[in-house]
């Protein structure tokens, strides 16, 4: 096989067999494959036959990017191959009897608890350092048969590093492109949310223009909901929010006690990720400790005594540690300035987690470090 060949069914892919092919776009295309140990289902994506080496390097970048996110809401990539000097991408399966597409439709039934995931996911993916350049509601699958809509977030093939120059002839889909990104310019965090803006605007047009929708029940979220699209799809990047879940809160969206709780969640996933992506083995040293909190995960005023019981707890057990730091999280009013944290916590409950680092630290209070996971 070489780069110009067409793929065919039956063809292995690393530990993939491809079964056939599911989508044929102008960059990419995709196909459905089971895997030759399980048998289970798989998805495979890979440059288009005669691709120019941008795509691939563009693909490739973006499995870079994905292998830094541990979040449930995003579709990550599984194992990248290379076959005959093609790229080939492999994602996990997602039942479609289950997972949908997001429509205007069901973004206007559920437009709490899809526009605050979406806002989340987003603004997680930002302070990762990346960018995703292809925010539009088809990138978006929702599970209904839940109690309350499930939101993930796919299609990263665009996905980059913050900052990163912009190729606006191949980036994205062009109703949706940041004027930014169409004046060749870098992309950054505000560039997927005008993305997004658009992607609310173009919604409610659709919604809005149908007879049969009736809006009055929601006449003041929608409300919010135009102004939110108002300031995301503004022309100069510093008109724009920085930060989604802070404007769902100054547009009314979500309220004080809910944006706490979304701030906490936010917080969380990127705390959980930066964990996963250091040196963990060394973070029972103080030294490390303090670098992996201060420098990776940006938490300012925070104090070496309390870095310090932090280090001998996680020598002890690192779960006990991580659960920790899950504590502070609930009992904290957390602040979000230019991607730092700052974490307020009265001193009742500051002595509480104070005497449980006292005590972690000298006995392994909850088990082995192999339940670390449990974090969240």
């Amino acid at each position: 096989m070489n780069k110009s060949a067409r793929l065919k069914p039956g063809e292995r892919i690393g530990k993939i067999i491809l079964e056939r092919n599911i989508f044929v776009g102008d960059l990419t295309e995709a196909w459905l494959g089971s895997c030759e140990e399980t048998g289970n289902l798989r998805f495979i994506k890979t440059p288009v036959p005669d691709s120019s080496e941008v795509t691939a390097k563009i693909l490739k970048e973006s499995f870079d990017g994905q292998a830094s996110l541990y979040s449930t809401g995003i579709l990550r990539a599984n194992s990248i191959y290379f076959k005959d000097g093609r790229l080939f991408i492999e994602y996990p399966y997602i039942d479609t009897t289950i997972w949908t597409e997001l429509t205007p439709e069901i973004l206007l039934d559920f437009p709490i608890p899809t526009i605050t995931q979406m806002s989340l996911i987003i603004d997680y993916i930002h302070l990762m350092g990346l960018v995703h350049r292809d925010i539009k509601l088809s990138n978006f699958l929702v599970n209904t048969t839940t109690k309350q809509p499930v939101v993930i977030l796919t299609d990263l093939d665009f996905l980059c590093s913050v900052n990163s120059p912009s190729k606006a002839k191949i980036m994205g889909t062009p109703a949706h492109i940041a004027p930014e990104i169409l004046g060749n310019y870098r992309a950054v965090a505000e560039s997927d949310n005008y993305s997004l803006g658009i992607s609310l605007k173009f919604a409610i047009e659709q919604i809005e223009q149908r007879e049969a929708y009736n809006h009055k029940s929601k006449a003041t979220l929608l409300k919010g909901i135009n102004n939110l699209v108002l300031e995301l799809i503004q022309q100069s990047i510093y008109r724009r929010p920085h930060y989604l879940t802070k404007a769902l809160l100054v547009n009314g969206i979500v309220d004080k006690t809910d944006y706490s709780d979304i701030l906490k969640r936010l917080f969380a996933m990127v705390i959980l990720s930066k964990y996963w992506n250091s040196d963990r083995n060394n973070l029972n040293n103080s030294k490390k400790m303090a670098g992996f909190l201060r420098t990776q995960c940006k938490i300012i005023y925070l104090h070496q005594d309390f870095v310090d019981l932090l280090s001998e707890t996680y020598e002890q057990s690192r779960v006990g540690a991580l659960r920790i730091i899950k504590l502070l999280i609930l009992n904290s009013d957390l602040k979000l300035t230019a991607d730092y944290w700052h974490l307020n916590i009265d001193d009742d409950n500051l002595l509480k987690i104070y005497l449980k680092l006292e005590e972690s630290s000298k006995r392994n209070l909850y088990g082995d470090r192999d339940k670390d996971h449990e974090l969240i």
